[in-house]
Formats: C-alpha cells, sequence, structure tokens
C-alpha cells in the first residue's frame, strides 16, 4: 500500500517523528487528528458541549504528551482512551448518565 493511501494517525514514521519532538510532525498529526477526535467525542459524550471540551483536552494531551507514546501505532488507542475518560470526567462533574455504549466500553 502506498503511504498517500494510509491514513495520517496510522503513518507510523510521521507517528515516530512526533514522538522524537518533529514539531512539524506533531503540529501535522494534530491537524488531522483534530476531525477524528471530535467525531469520537461527539458519539461518547452526552453533549456537543462537553464533546468539544473533550476533543479539545485530548489535543492538548496529544500534543503535550506524544513523547512519551512508546508505540507509534498505538496513537489511535491511547486518544480513544484520553477521550472516553473525558467524556466520563465531564459527565460526572454535572451527574448525567452516559450512553450505554460509552459505560460498555469501559468496564
Amino acid at each position: 500500500m502506498a503511504i498517500s493511501n494510509v491514513p495520517v494517525l496510522m503513518r507510523e514514521e510521521l507517528i515516530a517523528a512526533a514522538i522524537s519532538g518533529d514539531r512539524a510532525a506533531t503540529l501535522t498529526l494534530l491537524e488531522h487528528a483534530q476531525p477524528e477526535i471530535r467525531r469520537i467525542a461527539r458519539r461518547q459524550c452526552h453533549s456537543s458541549a462537553d464533546a468539544d471540551d473533550a476533543a479539545q483536552e485530548t489535543l492538548l494531551l496529544l500534543y503535550q504528551h506524544i513523547a512519551s507514546l512508546r508505540v507509534p501505532l498505538a496513537l489511535v488507542g491511547w486518544l480513544n482512551t484520553i477521550i472516553r475518560r473525558a467524556c466520563l470526567r465531564l459527565a460526572r462533574v454535572v451527574d448525567i448518565p452516559l450512553p450505554e455504549h460509552v459505560l460498555a466500553e469501559t468496564i
């Protein structure tokens, strides 16, 4: 498969560059991750406001902690975990029940 056909979030060499401190690679990941992060957050959070907050928090954590990621291809799973935890935390703040599919993923 040609690299141009591989989604940016699965391009191991780009992720590895971001992990090693390449600012341009990190910014490229942030740019391409944002729509997917927002889509996942909208599905997992209770409200659109919570989804926006969870997406923003996830992007910030990605930027701050990309160097701590040990396996480049674990990025998508790592982002999913951050989003799910952010949605759970935001729901607890206002004591709102989460959708069943989100609760099932946390057990």
